[in-house]
Order: structure tokens, then C-alpha cells, then sequence
């Protein structure tokens, strides 16, 4: 089964700009439909929190950025959930936002990076590693983006 406008690879037909359309589309489609079932996780311990890490900042910085994001103020969100992410850096939830905010913004370098500290944290997390396979084919590494795509769909659901 093709996707109608993909082309034919075997003949010669074949556009790869024109797959990443619709992959981008039907992640986002899959993502949406999925819900908080395909957002990364909080583990069940958290890490020792450093002392200076105020839980009422950090607090405020997670509900700002969260309501910035809603109200569609991106670059502020991304501020927000980069900022929380320096009192927190194994913040799941943040760096799945952030990293989805930089892929909506054509940022791929830092949507592929933020990804890979997600990863680090959560292996087994289908989605992030097919954003990160997006990531990296839109940046032309498309040896690893083969290699993280493959991976998101042995992964489980996306």
C-alpha cells in the first residue's frame, strides 16, 4: 500500500520531501489521537533534588510554560520549559514539550537533542524516537534517521 503522491521508488518516482509531509502529518494525527498515553512519563522515583531547586519555582515555571504553550505563545513556552528544565534537567514531561515545540518550529537540531536527553531517560519511548528520526532526516542524517525510525516502530505504539 502507497500513500497517493509518494511515488514509486522502484521506478524512479520516488520523493522523499513528499513521504516526510505525510509522516509529519501522520505522527502528529497519531500523537493527538494518543493523548497523555504517548507523552513520556514521570518515573516512579525522582531523582535527589538539588538544594538550591526551589519546588514552588519550579512549580511556577511548569504551570507558566504549560499556559503559554495552550494559549499558543511558543517561543515564550519554549523559554519557560528551558528555564524549568535547568532547575530540573530529567524533567520528562519538559523535555518532551520542549522538543515538540522545537519540531513545530523547524528547529531540528534542538528538537533532535532534546530528544536524545529524553531517551537517555526513557528508552523505550516509541514517540520520541520517531520525532527524533524526523529530526534527523529533515537535518539529512538520514542514516540515523532509518536507524531511530526503525527503532520507534520496534518501540511499541506511537
Amino acid at each position: 500500500m502507497s500513500v497517493e503522491g509518494t511515488g514509486d521508488p522502484v521506478n524512479g518516482s520516488y520523493n522523499p520531501c513528499t513521504v516526510v509531509r505525510h509522516s509529519r502529518a501522520l505522527l502528529v494525527v497519531a500523537l493527538l489521537l494518543a493523548g497523555p498515553a504517548a507523552r513520556p512519563q514521570a518515573p516512579a522515583t525522582s531523582p535527589p533534588k538539588a538544594a538550591a531547586v526551589s519546588p514552588e519555582a519550579f512549580g511556577d515555571l511548569s504551570r507558566r510554560a504549560a499556559a503559554a504553550r495552550d494559549s499558543g505563545r511558543l517561543d515564550e513556552a519554549s523559554a519557560l520549559y528551558r528555564e524549568a528544565l535547568r532547575l530540573r534537567p530529567r524533567w520528562a514531561e519538559g523535555l518532551w514539550y520542549l522538543g515538540t515545540l522545537a519540531y513545530e518550529g523547524d528547529r531540528f537540531a534542538e528538537c533532535r537533542d532534546v530528544f536524545r536527553k529524553l531517551l537517555a531517560l526513557q528508552p523505550n519511548a516509541a514517540s520520541a524516537w520517531a520525532l527524533r528520526g524526523l529530526c534527523e532526516f529533515q537535518l539529512k542524517e538520514h542514516e540515523a534517521a532509518r536507524q531511530h525510525l526503525d527503532k520507534a516502530l520496534a518501540s511499541g505504539p506511537l
